[in-house]
């Protein structure tokens, strides 16, 4: 477990790992991790809405207690992430047009369960202009660029969200870069686990 600008995050190496499977990034630490759990402090009264927002778009498994919203992607292999957004009096609400200090910026990368649930996660962002493109990547490697179509989005395997807003008044509830990716992406850990089990 680690705490950085009051994000808690538990790292852990993923579950069934072996030689073959791919999913890690040059420069790591040599083992494949996952990222099982993210706490984050939002602003008071956004929870209801991050949990509408998360299920309306990404289709995730969603469960709301007062001042909470746990929002969870699983995959068939038994393998989950778990997003907790906790309200917090001392966090403020994000202003439209200010996007923060560049060395806060972070984004976060989860993987939906199939890559039926990843068409469809896409297209519906896709239709409510949700799609963002960070600058940063265009031009590398295609795994990580910013798709804005399906063909980019299938030939990447990911595409990209930023703002939060409430589905029914178009609040801005966070601002938080996600690489949305589907199971097929060349580095999710479980890759070829997930083929051998569609295979059983």
């Amino acid at each position: 477990m680690t705490e950085w600008k009051g994000t808690t995050l538990r790292l852990e190496q993923a579950p069934d790992v072996n030689k073959e499977l791919p999913g890690e990034h040059p420069g790591g630490t040599g083992m494949v991790l996952h990222l099982p759990e993210a706490r984050l402090r939002v602003a008071p009264g956004t929870a209801v809405g991050l949990a509408s927002w998360y299920r309306k778009f990404l289709g995730a498994n969603v469960v709301e207690t007062t001042g909470r919203c746990e929002v969870e992607f699983g995959c068939s292999v038994g393998w989950s992430q778990r997003l907790v957004f906790e309200e917090d009096p001392s966090v403020e609400i994000p202003q439209e047009d200010d996007l923060g200090p560049e060395t806060e910026k972070y984004h976060i990368c989860v993987y939906v369960d199939s890559n039926q649930s990843f068409k469809q996660c896409f297209t519906r962002a896709r239709d409510a202009q949700l799609i963002f493109v960070n600058e940063r990547f265009e031009g590398g490697p295609v795994e990580f660029a910013s798709a804005t179509t399906w063909a980019e989005a299938h030939d990447c395997g990911q595409f990209r969200v930023r703002d939060i807003r409430d589905p029914d008044s178009a609040v801005l509830l966070l601002r938080l870069e996600h690489e949305i990716r589907s199971p097929s992406h060349k580095c999710f850990p479980l890759g070829r686990a997930l083929q051998r089990a569609s295979r059983l």
